[in-house]
């Protein structure tokens, strides 16, 4: 199936786990500059943290889930009024995201998503184990391998960091 040229930009943004909600508007608040710096950008809506309605969008596996991640979407204006295709634009703003330690800035394709091509990467590795922190080493070795295959983006970790907890028995 041939790439579609979406006019929607979609990115989620998840800060480290324990990040407050003022450093990840702050983040956030930079990515949007990036964004407004591109001028195929019409306009954009930006969702920080936990609403209501991202509880419903939790249960299909999409929305935010805490202060710490954000929704992005963005429409391009008309593509007979840009030059650029949507995959350039995201190139060009992914270049230009934030380095921040621990945080993970990816791209949604919806083009794949609206056409139903299953996983929303096109490179999927699974790795199995009972030992989740031998399985989470392993995963770190192989997505930092992959950063350097040119063409890899958004190369990410299912087995995610939890906040911490404490348990009390009384």
């Amino acid at each position: 199936m041939p790439k579609q040229d979406i006019p929607i930009l979609s990115m989620m943004a998840k800060m480290p786990v324990g990040t407050n909600l003022e450093e990840t508007n702050r983040v956030i608040g930079n990515i949007e500059d990036i964004l407004f710096d591109q001028p195929e950008i019409e306009y954009a809506a930006l969702v920080i943290g936990l609403t209501e309605t991202s509880k419903m969008d939790l249960a299909w596996g999409m929305g935010t889930a805490d202060v710490n991640e954000a929704q992005i979407m963005a429409k391009l204006v008309d593509k007979e009024d840009r030059i650029r295709l949507a995959d350039e634009i995201t190139d060009a703003i992914r270049e230009r995201l934030p380095k921040v330690k621990g945080a993970e800035f990816t791209f949604v394709d919806l083009g794949e998503m609206m056409m139903g091509a299953g996983s929303e990467s096109p490179v999927e590795v699974k790795i199995f184990g009972k030992e989740l922190s031998v399985l989470k080493g392993v995963g770190a070795s192989i997505a930092e391998a992959c950063t350097d295959i040119p063409g890899l983006r958004d190369v990410e970790l299912s087995l995610k960091d939890t906040k911490p907890e404490i348990r009390i028995k009384v």
